[in-house]
């Protein structure tokens, strides 16, 4: 995915004649590992969650009714297409070289969809937890809201695809063509580099930081959103705000936002260095070898962050089987109603209330579910120990809040 770069490094990287050194094929080589590994975790992921979902069906439980989950898979799919793409360079690898052609062409293609349907399900899940924990946003019609965001996403890959073969229809071959290690858009194409490509790997990137970093915030408590109000609480009033929560609820609150500043990380940490590696090549600066391999070492491996992270930090995210522990629900109601329905529950739960799971980040409550439920239906699922949301607030800082969007 790198455009050609400067050979001036310690040593050649490619032979006059245009066969690759030892050292290049092997850097090949770790980014087709990489890329392998993102493949076979993302794979094992999709397959887990089919066959888990329909032979556990009525011992387990997927919020496949949520519009996060559809962004989620839609990523899948998409590091799928990445991985692909980086793991064509095999056939540069045990040829030495690359040429221009029909598998040339395909491995950019490949490419090119792999940036941007993951940047753009990227963007979608970081937008939507952050409208959803911030703005405590409901979509009205969920269905209909995952199902236009999704086609949004591919029908512009489609688009992307389909303008550029079609204007470069006499030349694809050289649209697609060698980049000197692999097969990409050519550099003598940087505007559609640019436009076709990089506008949105690095709008989710920015994205991310924006979003994220708020949001962790906001999970803190540091910062308070009321409607188009924003307010930046004082050491004394989130000193006293902790006073009306458990031990350990506080402990659940720091650790969720801690790991709302994970994705940013990890976004930033596998396109930051490609990135910077080819704004230097774009301008003819010398990129040593070891860093364009490294650079694309972690951009390969996007796939295998993504699934870890989404596997500790969202465990909604994956097929479980019901739990049959108390609910931490109702022990973190208590943060509902500051310091009177504390009592109320510690003598209800016989034992520690369930430690709240990593990442128990909000992806399949009620609200966002795809079947419509009345009012009548959420009052009689509420306890009746539990203060009516009419008469309290339930804060977005509140762990259980945070566990069930």
């Amino acid at each position: 995915m790198l455009d050609t770069v400067s050979a001036e490094d310690s040593g050649p990287v490619v032979v006059p004649g245009g066969s690759f050194t030892f050292g290049t094929r092997l850097g090949l080589v770790f980014i087709v590992e990489a890329a392998f590994l993102s493949l076979l975790s993302v794979l094992f992921l999709l397959v887990y969650i089919l066959s888990s979902t329909v032979k556990y069906k009525d011992q387990r439980r997927w919020g496949s009714t949520t519009p996060l989950h559809v962004y989620f898979i839609s990523m899948m799919f998409a590091e799928l297409f990445q991985a692909t793409g980086s793991i064509m360079n095999l056939k540069w690898v045990i040829e030495a070289n690359v040429h221009d052609g029909s598998f040339c062409t395909a491995q950019g293609l490949m490419k090119q969809i792999g940036d941007v349907s993951v940047a753009l399900a990227t963007l979608a899940i970081a937008v939507h937890t952050f409208s959803a924990i911030v703005f405590r946003w409901v979509p009205l019609h969920p269905r209909i809201l995952s199902a236009v965001v999704l086609s949004a996403i591919w029908l512009t890959i489609i688009l992307i695809v389909i303008i550029s073969a079609v204007t470069h229809r006499n030349d694809i071959d050289a649209y697609w063509g060698d980049t000197q290690y692999w097969c990409w858009v050519s550099r003598r194409y940087q505007v559609q580099q640019y436009a076709l490509d990089y506008v949105f790997m690095w709008t989710t990137a920015f994205a991310n930081i924006i979003l994220y970093i708020p949001l962790a915030l906001v999970i803190k408590g540091v910062v308070i959103v009321d409607g188009f109000s924003v307010k930046l609480r004082t050491k004394e009033e989130r000193l006293h705000a902790t006073t009306h929560s458990s031990q350990t609820g506080g402990r659940a609150v720091d650790n969720i936002a801690m790991q709302m500043l994970f994705y940013p990380l990890v976004y930033t940490l596998t396109v930051l260095p490609i990135a910077i590696v080819r704004f230097r090549a774009f301008y003819d600066q010398h990129v040593p070898f070891a860093g364009t391999v490294v650079a694309d070492v972690l951009f390969s491996c996007s796939g295998l962050f993504n699934v870890i992270l989404f596997a500790f930090t969202r465990p909604s995210l994956l097929p479980r089987r019901e739990s049959t522990l108390p609910s931490f629900h109702a022990f973190s109601s208590s943060f509902r109603s500051p310091g009177a329905d504390r009592q109320t529950f510690s003598g209800q739960l016989s034992s520690s209330p369930e430690r709240s799971q990593m990442g128990a980040l909000p992806d399949d409550s009620e609200i966002y579910r795809f079947e419509s439920r009345t009012r009548i239906d959420h009052e009689s699922d509420r306890n009746p120990l539990e203060p009516s949301p009419t008469k309290y607030q339930f804060s977005p800082t509140s762990p259980s809040y945070c566990s069930q969007i």
